[in-house]
């Protein structure tokens, strides 16, 4: 039923996604009312909505997910499975800058204005590595970007450090205007910690989904277009890079695997449309639909 009903690309299936993820933010807005807590996490939900339909565009945009609209279900499915993102707007924020850049580094591959693709892509880097300083390793994939397509020239290679020395001049300048300590905050998120808390059932999943992805993706790698091989390392190393952000994070937040969202719907759309039989597409989704459900009540229940 759920393949069947996202397998085409229907206005009707971002309303019902969108939809779902209002109903997901009613039962949390109610009970933070109910207890009288901070309610600035409902500032998440533009956010998210918004991140949910640039992670379709871009897909479309770059004929990576051409005619359906499994990343939107794809999304939706993963921010059940780990709800912490609902609640973590630094995250939430810092992530939809990451998708920015996300959206100019698969594009660079068209070759149309790649100097100003690759400064704006560092730019939102930049900007989200304010709110979530390790963020900044997003550059590794920026630079992945730059040495598949247009490694050829070296003003290529330097245009990031522009795009960060813009960023820092608006930081101090706000910090100065303002008298907010924004590089205290920067300064308490910029720090390593390989301190690892218990891990819950549904990253547990999560984790065993996105390895299920990745190697399906490794063995049709060959057969796809070179265009799309390069966009796929891209996509690949923003996967990688998120698991070290992860690993290396003082928080260990789940939350955190929000930056890897976007890219796995990708695989994941590419996924479901090679399984050849439309009961395998059904069941697929049926148990990560089941499973992320739990995950969603669970954290309910907790919160």
């Amino acid at each position: 039923m759920i393949a069947k009903i996202f397998r085409k690309s229907r206005p009707i299936n971002f309303i019902i996604t969108a939809l779902l993820l209002v109903l997901s933010f009613v039962p949390l807005a109610t009970q933070s009312y109910a207890s009288g807590a901070d309610t600035l996490f409902l500032l998440n939900f533009p956010l998210l909505l918004l991140s949910l339909l640039l992670t379709d565009f871009i897909a479309k945009r770059n004929e990576i997910n051409k005619g359906d609209s499994f990343a939107l279900v794809f999304f939706l499915l993963f921010l059940w499975l780990l709800p912490d993102v609902f609640s973590d707007i630094s995250v939430v924020v810092s992530n939809f800058f990451i998708l920015l850049a996300f959206r100019r580094l698969v594009s660079i591959h068209s070759l149309l204005v790649p100097k100003q693709k690759i400064f704006d892509a560092a730019l939102w880097i930049c900007i989200a590595a304010v709110f979530e300083f390790w963020a900044i390793l997003f550059i590794i994939p920026l630079y992945i970007s730059v040495f598949l397509h247009v490694s050829g020239n070296f003003r290529n290679w330097l245009l990031p450090f522009l795009s960060f020395f813009a960023v820092a001049i608006l930081v101090f300048f706000y910090e100065y205007a303002f008298d907010y300590p924004v590089l205290e905050y920067i300064g308490q998120k910029a720090v390593i910690d390989f301190h690892f808390k218990p891990v819950s059932m549904t990253l547990t999943v999560f984790t065993i989904v996105a390895l299920l992805l990745l190697f399906s993706q490794f063995f049709v790698f060959k057969s796809l277009l070179v265009k799309l091989q390069r966009v796929f390392k891209i996509i690949i190393a923003f996967v990688v890079v998120t698991a070290i952000i992860y690993f290396i994070s003082p928080e260990k937040n789940n939350a955190l695997l929000l930056y890897c969202f976007a890219p796995l719907t990708m695989i994941g759309s590419d996924f479901i449309k090679r399984l050849p039989q439309i009961w395998m597409r059904e069941t697929f989704l049926l148990l990560l639909f089941v499973v992320s459900c739990f995950g969603f009540v669970t954290y309910l229940n907790n919160f």
